[in-house]
Parts: C-alpha cells; structure tokens; sequence
C-alpha cells in the first residue's frame, strides 16, 4: 500500500534540496549545481505529472489524491519561506540577481508539482460527486497560486470528507 507513496517523498524534498544546492552554489562551481538543480526539479515535475495521471485514470480516489497533496503543500511550507528569505536577501545584499531568480523558479517548480496533483485530485473530486464544478474550477486554478494553494488544498480535502 505505501508502496506507491515513496515517489511522492521526492516531490516533497525536492524544494529541501534545491534550496541547499542554491546556497551552496556560492561557493561551489556553479555549472554542477545549476544541472542538479535542473535535474532535480525536472525529475519532481514528472513525477508529479505521473501521479496527477494516475489518479485522473482512477488508480487513486479523491480524497487519497487530496491528502498527498494537502501534506505535500504543508510540509513545503517552510522551504518557500526561506526561498523568499534567500531570495530577497541577495537581492538586497546584491549577490547576484541570478540566485533571486533561481529562488524564484524554484517555488514556481514546486507549486507547479504539487498543483498538478492537486488539480488532479479537485477533478477526482467532482468526477466523484464530492464537489460542483464551479467549486472544482475555482478549487483547481488555486492549486497554482502562492498561498492560496495550502488554503484551497485544506478546503479540498475537507471537502471529500463525508458523514
């Protein structure tokens, strides 16, 4: 049963590890940790492309789907602050521009991930009755929003609760 989970562990960690690869790259060779990176928030991507797939073609129900994703969103909570911390601290500080964009693309990489499987599982959700499709639509678009992402993802789940 938890078999099928671990794939989802990379997706969580991704945004830990690029945020460490960014701030190390200061003092490392830039070009190998610019490939991790890039690796590793490809790789995420796709598995969370695979995962919203699978749970669109009914391997994982609604509520299953929303739980993975509304965890997934809760424990990244963290790492998008630092990111904007991180973010916002070399451009003050004028490191480079370059680590405030990488910090920026790095958030993008993440809600675009986790939307995805939250997308995913909004559809699962009114494709199961659970919720209406302008709630869906609604629920949906704000999987791919700063914040609004972890509140919708809550809503989500809560909704497919029933009795």
């Amino acid at each position: 049963m938890l078999k099928r989970y671990w794939p989802l562990i990379f997706v969580v960690i991704v945004p830990y590890l690029g945020f460490l690869i960014l701030a190390d790259m200061n003092s490392r060779l830039v070009l190998p940790g610019v490939l991790l990176l890039e690796l590793l928030r490809i790789t995420g991507l796709a598995i969370g492309g695979f995962t919203a797939l699978a749970c669109i073609m009914k391997e994982w129900d609604a509520r299953e789907a929303l739980l993975v994703n509304m965890a997934a969103k809760l424990i990244q909570i963290p790492v998008y602050i630092l990111n904007a911390a991180y973010g916002g601290a070399s451009l003050l500080l004028l490191y480079t521009a370059i680590n405030t964009v990488s910090a920026i693309i790095s958030g993008l990489f993440a809600i675009a991930t986790t939307g995805l499987i939250g997308a995913a599982g909004v559809i699962r959700a009114k494709n199961e009755g659970y919720i209406d499709g302008s709630t869906a639509l609604i629920l949906g678009a704000l999987q791919f929003v700063f914040v609004a992402d972890v509140i919708a993802a809550i809503v989500a789940f809560a909704k497919t609760k029933r009795g």
